[in-house]
C-alpha cells in the first residue's frame, strides 16, 4: 500500500450562502457548496472547510486510477468582484469531494 501527502492551493473559500454543519466533529456540508474564487485557480485541487474541490480533468485521472475512499458531486463556483474586474473572461469549474 501507498501513502501520498497531498497540498491544496487555496485560491478562495466557501461563498457564505453555503451551508456548513458544525455540531459533528467534521463539519460538513449540508447543501450543494459555494466555493468563491478570490485569486484565479492555478491548480487543480483546491480546499475549503470540510471539503475539496477538484478540476473535472483530476476527476477523471481518480476515477481511471481506480482510488477509493471517495465520492464526487456537484458544486457551484463564483468569483469576488475583484477577480472579476481583473479576469471578466475567467471561466472556472470545479467538482467536489462529498464524502
Amino acid at each position: 500500500m501507498s501513502a501520498y501527502q497531498i497540498e491544496a492551493s487555496v485560491p478562495g473559500d466557501l461563498a457564505n450562502e453555503t451551508g456548513v454543519d458544525y455540531t459533528v466533529v467534521r463539519p460538513r456540508l449540508t447543501e450543494t457548496p459555494i466555493y468563491e474564487f478570490a485569486l484565479p485557480p492555478r491548480a487543480d485541487l483546491i480546499t475549503a472547510l470540510a471539503t475539496y474541490f477538484v478540476t473535472p480533468q483530476l476527476a477523471d485521472a481518480i476515477a481511471a486510477a481506480q482510488i477509493t475512499g471517495l465520492a464526487f458531486a456537484d458544486a457551484r463556483v463564483s468569483a469576488d468582484d475583484q477577480l472579476l474586474l481583473l479576469h471578466p473572461d475567467i471561466e472556472l469549474d470545479l467538482a467536489v469531494d462529498a464524502g
